[in-house]
């Protein structure tokens, strides 16, 4: 192809040569030009031959352009089709991991975290630690103070008038020179429901805020050795640190404020 064209333009130019205008004859050419064989070839009639070979290639273009927009188009489709399939494939996951969350939730117990209320926590151990240090620099005295009755093995005084949190009625107890009462029998705590209503609500030296649910004399740091819960008590809640009498030992917040008994 392209050695036709060659010959195509060497004869224009030996026309341009012979000063040889498109609308007249032309020479014949050369000898050795194959096209020789397939007779004379005028410039009037490379026009159409050359607008055939721009056709033929514009065709031939144009094939190679509709070959890949076909192809990409292809591509395409397969790639909306894997965008499809992968958007299920994320929705059934999605799906699955909802019903397993759901699944765990009601397995696990509903837990809600305070910080204020950890807080709180933090400070009312503080408190206990200081309160303990306080009763350690108690000096006993050889006569027992008159206002302590004796119950039992023990001498208690039932502050009935003047209520206080646990913390205050701690600090009375040590300036009376005694502690926050810990019962050591059944028998003690039927002799204090005499002196008292037995519905009153009353602090006891029992805690455990240095470990939550390791209930300790305050006065001592040792398990009690009485304890006589209320029915669905202790409650194990962790705001609840403080045991106080209601019929039977309850554990309740240390900054509630009731009647107290002292221990001598």
């Amino acid at each position: 192809m392209f050695q036709y064209l060659s010959y195509i333009l060497i004869t224009f130019m030996v026309c341009g040569l012979c000063g040889v205008h498109a609308t007249t004859t032309c020479p014949p050419l050369p000898t050795y030009n194959p096209l020789h064989e397939k007779g004379e070839v005028c410039l009037v009639e490379l026009g159409p031959v050359l607008e055939h070979i721009a056709n033929k290639k514009e065709q031939l273009w144009s094939s190679g352009d509709d070959a890949k927009l076909n192809e990409t188009r292809k591509q395409l489709v397969r790639i909306e089709g894997l965008e499809v399939e992968t958007k299920d494939q994320l929705k059934a996951i999605q799906k699955k991991m909802e019903t397993e969350f759901k699944a765990l939730e009601t397995k696990m117990p509903t837990t809600k975290v305070c910080f204020n209320c950890l807080e709180i926590q933090v400070q009312e151990a503080k408190k206990a630690l200081h309160l303990s240090l306080e009763g350690m620099k108690v000096i006993r005295r050889n006569e027992v103070p008159y206002m302590f009755k004796k119950f039992e093995y023990s001498y208690y005084y039932i502050e009935k008038k003047e209520t206080a949190d646990w913390f205050t009625a701690t600090s009375k107890c040590h300036k009376m020179g005694g502690h926050l009462a810990t019962l050591e029998s059944e028998a003690e705590l039927n002799a204090i429901h005499k002196e008292v209503d037995i519905r009153e609500r009353i602090w006891l030296g029992i805690t455990d805020l240095a470990k939550w649910g390791d209930w300790v004399s305050l006065a001592t740091g040792k398990t009690p050795n009485f304890l006589k819960w209320a029915p669905l008590n202790p409650e194990a809640n962790i705001e609840q640190r403080c045991i106080y009498l209601e019929g039977g030992m309850k554990d309740g917040r240390c900054n509630r404020t009731y009647i107290y008994i002292c221990e001598y």
